[in-house]
């Protein structure tokens, strides 16, 4: 049975309103950006020297019949230093609930679902010439997946291939142009997300109804084994996730009885989440990418009908200079931020060290 955006969305998340929860105080703040020409939820996002390319995705649906398929092939490119946006060639396909990566310059789009049907299709555009090609498809039909590239292979990781479901793991070789399977993650899930960081696929949160999950896991490519990370601070599905600085970022997103405004941080050497300053619009299915040491959460929607333009990015305050000269400084993952007189190796140490008066 084909499944679409629109249901998905509704037998997920039974109620809609804005998270007004209070985050723990970390340096960084959020910034409305240029908003997005074309308003659309459940699109990706994928980034090529600091622009922003935001790809495929659902706009509004009239509340008419029959109803129409909102699924749009749009592509819209941000750049982050002029903070404009340009309209490119459309995807070939259009889809929503789809993954892209990007490779050597490349943009990569995989998988997606539209009123037509759940596809395996694999496109690659070309911001030098704005063109789109065909490539191997993916072994796997589904939507909802997580996409990620490492050392120049595309993961592409869970999803929904209409029937259930699975945690299939699949990896696209662009010069061989071939796709192999890997070991695959250990829960199955789908609206999860999906980051690169220090080598590592992270796979974050996610559904499998009734369950949303607060589960993160890490697939290591040498190794072809996955490891259980700190979870979430709270279970988030349909959320954008990004990779900045050694760190993830996640914002938006929904728990099931709310939408949520809210975004963490992970540190991956402490391993440990942190909250962050919260979104000025909660809105799940959005679409997130880093340019610019920024981190941007684009789109999405509350109720799987209206769709938004909204363009927020977070930045990251610089670190401290010097060494720390408070405990408050130690604080959460702050310890790591000081190099001299030498690096500590927890935050015990880091209190010892002002502890000392050095």
């Amino acid at each position: 049975m084909k499944r679409y955006l629109v249901r998905i969305g509704l037998s997920i998340f039974c109620a809609f309103f804005a998270a007004t929860t209070s985050s723990l105080a970390q340096s960084g703040s959020w910034s409305i950006r240029a908003p997005m020409p074309t308003a659309r939820s459940a699109f990706a996002i994928g980034e090529i020297n600091g622009v922003l390319y935001a790809v495929g995705g659902a706009r509004d649906r009239p509340n008419i019949q029959p109803l129409p398929d909102p699924t749009i092939a749009v592509v819209e490119a941000y750049d982050s230093a002029t903070d404009t946006w340009t309209t490119k060639a459309p995807m070939p396909t259009p889809r929503t609930n789809l993954g892209v990566g990007v490779i050597n310059g490349i943009l990569y789009a995989v998988g997606g679902q539209s009123q037509s049907g759940i596809y395996n299709t694999l496109e690659a555009y070309d911001p030098i010439t704005d063109s789109w090609s065909t490539k191997a498809p993916m072994p796997t039909p589904r939507y909802g997946l997580g996409v990620a590239t490492i050392n120049g292979i595309l993961y592409a990781v869970g999803g929904h291939n209409g029937s259930s479901i699975v945690p299939t793991l699949e990896a696209y070789e662009p010069i061989t142009n071939t796709w192999t399977t890997k070991t695959p993650m250990a829960t199955p899930r789908y609206l999860l997300g999906a980051a690169a960081l220090n080598g590592q696929l992270y796979v974050v949160g996610g559904v499998n109804q009734p369950t949303i999950y607060a589960l993160v896991e890490a697939f290591d490519p040498p190794s072809n084994t996955w490891a259980t990370k700190a979870p979430l601070l709270g279970p988030r599905g349909a959320l954008g996730v990004s990779a900045l600085g050694g760190h993830l970022y996640v914002g938006g997103g929904g728990d099931g009885f709310i939408v949520l405004a809210s975004a963490e941080a992970y540190d991956p050497i402490a391993n440990a989440w942190q909250a962050i300053p919260s979104m000025s619009m909660a809105r799940y299915y959005p679409g997130t990418g880093s340019a610019g040491g920024s981190f941007y959460v684009i789109g999405g929607t509350t109720d799987d009908i209206n769709a938004f333009s909204v363009n927020e990015k977070f930045t990251p305050a610089p670190p401290p200079v010097g060494p720390p000269t408070t405990k408050e400084q130690c604080k959460n993952a702050g310890w790591q931020t000081f190099d001299t007189p030498r690096k500590f190796k927890n935050q015990g140490d880091c209190i010892q060290f002002v502890n000392a008066g050095k």
